[in-house]
């Protein structure tokens, strides 16, 4: 009678169970790469090889100028177009 739920347990811990991701071939320390002095930091990163080269990209990128002022949200051009 109590077997089921301990049973029940382990079918919905094993839902999450899947198979090893891929394994790197080779990894090398480059040291630090250089960065501009406008950014303040990057989060997010990830590369890849592209044409000979490693091409990173970031999810958001944090900078230390400011940003440029936001535009004025646009207006209806005509009646239909405007919402009650």
């Amino acid at each position: 009678m109590h077997k089921w739920p301990s049973i029940l347990v382990l079918v919905v811990i094993s839902l999450g169970c899947r198979e090893a991701g891929p394994t790197a071939l080779e990894a090398r320390e480059i040291g630090v790469i250089e960065q501009d002095g406008a950014i303040e930091g990057r989060d997010g990163g990830t590369s890849a090889l592209v044409w000979g080269r490693s091409i990173w990209t970031y999810g958001d990128t944090v900078l230390t100028l400011s940003d440029e002022p936001a535009p004025a949200p646009a207006q209806p051009q005509n009646e239909e177009a405007k919402t009650p």
